[in-house]
């Protein structure tokens, strides 16, 4: 499919004239999305290709102005990461596991080793994604630290992601988050994970079909051939390396992101309301339909430091009770306004 590109701002915007009573004239006024102020920033990706032994890296300059809200409401320290919002605009998208990559790991591992640790990614499926926000960063600990008074991490720095958090833990969070901002943040959905971390792309990464710790901070090797190279071993700040191709940091690595949805270890019978609106989460709340394991069970995506590279490709899907805490898991916000 097409690389989706963010809003970006019109020709307009910026060119306008005030008026003699210093009001700025229409041309001028802050540019808006789902009714929040957005302003644009720049940044540069990276594409990965397979070069000998080695992962090349190519610097790609952002090729447009991504529009982020900033949250104002926490009183953070002034070299803190402020609260950021990306502005996502809706569209469709394939997920799941590529059929590609399917058959490239039964050829490599071979079906039992498939059916054992990918299945659950099947069977590829289109969904819709209406426009909302995704967080530009994981939530770090200081914002952590504003919103719940607390922090329960393991490794220890402000601009660090708070991890050692369950589910529930995200939930309150996020309670407390509304009642300080009136806005209505939450978990993105698993179908707004993946689209979003995918960012308009079919690899199995979203900076291409291979990595290295330039990239990701998870486990290496990545893939048989690769030169091995050892991770960071620990979480980074979640402004290091680079983002995807919208703007968004660390969607693979670092840590596990908690989702809205229970785990079901399939999308075989997923619900045709869940596909043709991404936006609603998948439990038996909304559904009527049990979970495939344990009731408790949610959804993590993306990996984290301490596991496999395997374990942060765009499709994989992991579930875990959600009252379970480590210091592998932390968690994204999303933000909509209906």
């Amino acid at each position: 499919m097409k690389r989706r590109n963010l809003i970006v701002l019109g020709l307009g915007i910026g060119s306008g004239m005030t008026s003699a009573m210093g009001v700025p004239s229409p041309s001028m006024a802050q540019p808006k999305f789902l009714g929040l102020p957005v302003q644009s920033y720049r940044f540069t990706t990276v594409k990965t290709t397979f070069s000998g032994n080695s992962v090349r890296i190519t610097p790609i300059p952002g090729n447009s102005k991504t529009l982020k809200y900033i949250e104002t409401s926490l009183t953070l320290s002034p070299v803190a990461l402020p609260l950021e919002m990306v502005a996502i605009r809706g569209g469709s998208f394939q997920m799941g596991i590529t059929s590609s990559e399917r058959n490239s790991i039964i050829k490599n591992r071979g079906q039992p080793h498939y059916n054992r640790f990918y299945s659950d990614e099947e069977p590829q499926h289109s969904v819709k994604i209406p426009d909302f926000y995704m967080g530009r960063y994981g939530v770090t600990q200081a914002q952590y630290q504003a919103v719940m008074g607390t922090n329960p991490s393991f490794f220890k720095g402000m601009n660090l992601p708070v991890e050692s958090v369950h589910w529930e833990d995200a939930q309150e969070f996020i309670r407390r988050l509304r009642e300080m901002t009136g806005l209505r943040y939450r978990l993105p959905t698993e179908a707004e994970w993946e689209f979003t971390a995918r960012s308009g792309t079919t690899t199995r990464f979203s900076f291409g079909d291979v990595i290295s710790p330039a990239v990701v901070n998870c486990r290496f090797p990545p893939d048989p051939g690769i030169k091995l190279e050892k991770g960071k071993q620990k979480t980074i700040k979640v402004s290091d390396l680079y983002p995807n191709f919208w703007g968004l940091y660390q969607m693979h690595g670092n840590v596990y992101e908690w989702c809205e949805d229970q785990y079901y270890n399939s999308y075989q019978f997923k619900p045709q309301a869940l596909t043709a609106n991404g936006s609603i989460p998948w439990t038996q709340e909304i559904t009527n339909m049990p979970p495939s394991k344990n009731p408790n069970f949610r959804i993590l995506r993306g990996g984290s430091w301490n596991v496999l590279s395997r374990n942060s490709r765009l499709a994989c899907r992991y579930g875990l009770h959600k009252e379970c805490r480590s210091n592998g898991n932390g968690f994204r916000l999303a933000l909509s306004l209906s």
